[in-house]
């Protein structure tokens, strides 16, 4: 039997920087990183406070936390000219 690739695949070592990461597929992406043993995860925001709420809400979630993930960075991005 085949297994799912989602079973299969891991970013262990790797870094990613997701934009748009509080909302919509921007968050789906963070958290599939996040589930998958990303070594860091820049979560790149146009707002601290969300990316804060973010990260919280990803480090929360159970499959996270039973892989304890270790570096989650929040990047305020820059809206101005």
């Amino acid at each position: 039997m085949v297994q799912p690739l989602t079973n299969l695949l891991s970013f262990a070592g790797k870094t990613a920087v997701v934009t748009g990461a509080n909302a919509g597929l921007g968050r789906a992406a963070s958290l599939h990183h996040a589930q998958h043993q990303i070594s860091t995860l820049i979560l790149a925001v146009r707002a601290q406070r969300t990316g804060e709420e973010t990260k919280a809400a990803l480090l929360a979630e159970p499959v996270v936390r039973a892989l304890q993930t270790k570096s989650t960075i929040i990047f305020e991005l820059s809206t101005r000219d």
